[in-house]
């Protein structure tokens, strides 16, 4: 074989992983493989973008199932590397151990015995000679077997790795890292791909005839299924499908409509696969598997966008249970909305995608304002429970009517704050827990405020009265100084036991009804003394003045006038009646003052007593 008949084998088989990597491995659009044989071993270069993660383990197992179908490689070893564009050693390497495919294998065997049942006779026209092959290709006792040389490529990766069995993978960086370039004159995956049969050997190909001729009708079935022999179906049945899909697509409404689509385009995909990389049809059939894989998963993509809006619907629809739950919901419209705003205007399921976007952003919209609403309750409520405590713990320290009045203060905005929470929001049901407990405290708070308001006016108001009645008993101004003790005692009694002014009113309930006691005594003793006066008055006087008096706590003190002696003198018969009169007039003052009563001359000589009657 001519070297660029070995370097289009390399090539075509480096094209065909490629492709393989492609339609097998998401993301590796941007892969690419170079293949050199070398050392009657052959080496495989995946390469790709710096940046790009890759999974080395899928790779090096596509890699190997596409070595596994040529026949080239069947039982050999084969060393696979991966790296990084730019970089000058591999990062993965593996050893390939090329088997046959037992799919293959069972081929073989199931048409063993058909083989073996037939009489096979052949014409001696229908074998090739000896003579007539290429003198320069030799010839082997199996026209399978034919040597392969080692093609030496422009762009071979050889030149910078040298395998080491002792230590792995080195560069030889200083001698051959300027020129080496393993992507130098290759061809894209678009170009036009060489049938296998092609680029085979001579020998190669007079040996598939010759055992085309002896397998006979068993082997007609078997490459009938590769695609090499009669009509293709799994072509025809791909074809037919690219052709309806696009429209179908297109004309989709619901997510069923797209997966019955999809389902006819991952059929022929597994029937595409079955075709085997030795079969002259295997490129086509990976360019085929490439598209419609392609179109399956933007398809995948959209049905799961409105699986995703289906269920997102549900739960916009059901009544808010917790903050976590109207979070997954915006997860959900979220995960529906991202892959329709992906697919592109010139994709068949840009229009389905569009007839959904707008209504899941609206929908989205809506949540996540129902979500900013949500976290608005939630946080008034987790801070009416924090006031909440803190109105517990001011009631074990209230003191004083103020101090009860913020308390009471402080449960109103609780319970008002509870108030205002709305039926949609998940806190509510809370909200109304807590109301039934915090209401009866706002109920305590404003009732003992009210207690303790009053307890503090009638405590302020009984001492301000008792201070008052002071200063009326100081100006002896005794009538107003009884009403203010009584305001005093009034007041003072007033304040309830549970009060926080109960303890010290209570010394002044004793103090200040003696204080009006006394009041009273006074101002009882001032009336008596001013009727007395009076009594004594027009006692005393008529026409002349028959005596002078005086009151005072001890007593009355009555003193004849020397000129009403000397009357009674002059006419002592007829004045001594009058004097009689007189005495009796006193006695009866001196019993209604309960005052004794003594009598004296004009000389200062007591002349009568008298004490009034207990």
């Amino acid at each position: 074989m001519t070297l660029a008949g070995q370097q289009e084998d390399i090539q075509l088989l480096a094209e065909t992983l490629q492709e393989r990597l492609l339609a097998d491995v998401p993301g590796t659009e941007n892969f690419q493989v170079k293949c050199v044989v070398k050392n009657d071993e052959l080496m495989v270069l995946v390469q790709h973008p710096p940046g790009v993660s890759s999974d080395t383990d899928t790779i090096f197992a596509i890699v190997e199932q596409g070595l596994q179908w040529q026949f080239y490689y069947q039982g050999q070893q084969a060393q696979c590397f991966i790296r990084a564009v730019g970089e000058k050693l591999p990062y993965a390497k593996q050893t390939l151990n090329l088997q046959v495919p037992k799919t293959l294998i069972q081929e073989e065997t199931d048409i063993e015995p058909e083989i073996e049942a037939q009489e096979v006779i052949l014409s001696p026209f229908e074998i090739p000679s000896v003579g007539d092959a290429d003198p320069d290709i030799p010839i082997t006792d199996d026209p399978f077997n034919t040597p392969i040389e080692e093609p030496i490529l422009n762009n071979s990766f050889i030149d910078d790795i040298e395998i080491q069995n002792d230590i792995g993978i080195e560069p030889n960086i200083e001698a051959e890292e300027e020129k080496f370039d393993p992507f130098a004159g290759s061809s894209d995956l678009g170009s036009q791909k060489k049938p296998i049969w092609a680029s085979m050997p001579l020998q190669a190909v007079a040996g598939a005839a010759l055992l085309l001729a002896v397998l006979g009708g068993g082997s007609t079935y078997f490459l009938s299924r590769a695609c090499i022999i009669s009509e293709c179906q799994e072509f025809q049945t791909a074809e037919n499908i690219k052709s309806q899909s696009q429209k179908l697509i297109r004309g989709a409404k619901s997510e069923k409509q797209l997966q019955a689509v999809q389902k006819q385009i991952d059929d022929a995909i597994s029937a595409l696969q079955n075709i085997p990389g030795w079969s002259p049809r295997h490129g086509e059939a990976q360019e085929l598997i490439t598209a419609f894989s392609g179109q399956s998963t933007k398809i995948s993509q959209v049905v799961n966008a409105l699986q995703k809006g289906t269920a997102a619907k549900k739960k916009t629809e059901a009544p808010v249970k917790s903050l976590d739950d109207l979070r997954k919901t915006q997860d959900l419209w979220r995960q529906a909305i991202t892959p329709l705003e992906t697919i592109k205007p010139n994709n068949d399921l840009y229009s389905l995608a569009q007839s959904n976007l707008p209504e899941y952003q609206q929908n989205l919209q809506t949540v996540n304002q129902q979500l900013l609403k949500e976290e608005t309750w939630l946080k008034k409520l987790d801070s009416v429970k924090a006031v909440a405590n803190a109105a517990t713990q001011s009631e074990t320290t209230a003191k004083s009517s103020s101090d009860w009045q913020k308390v009471r203060s402080t449960w109103e905005v609780v319970v008002n704050n509870l108030k205002s929470i709305p039926q949609t929001s998940s806190g509510y049901e809370e909200a109304r827990k807590l109301l039934t407990e915090y209401q009866p405290k706002l109920i305590e708070a404003r009732t003992r405020a009210t207690k303790e308001t009053l307890a503090a006016k009638a405590y302020q108001q009984a001492v301000s009265a008792a201070n008052q009645a002071k200063a009326y008993g100081s100006q002896n101004q005794w009538q107003a100084a009884v009403n203010s003790w009584q305001l005093a005692v009034q007041s003072v009694q007033q304040i309830s036991q549970d009060s926080l002014y109960y303890k010290q009113a209570q010394p002044l309930i004793d103090t200040y009804s003696a204080s009006l006691t006394q009041a009273k005594e006074r101002l009882q003793l001032t009336n008596n003394v001013s009727q007395t006066r009076a009594d004594l008055s027009s006692t005393c006087t008529n026409g002349i003045k028959f005596c002078t008096f005086t009151i005072e706590a001890s007593g009355i003190t009555v003193r004849l006038t020397p000129q009403y002696e000397q009357v009674l003198a002059s006419n002592q018969a007829q004045m001594s009646n009058h004097y009689q009169s007189l005495q009796s007039a006193l006695m009866v003052i001196s019993d209604n003052a309960r005052l004794p009563l003594v009598i004296y001359n004009s000389q200062g000589q007591q002349s009568y007593a008298h004490s009034p009657a207990q």
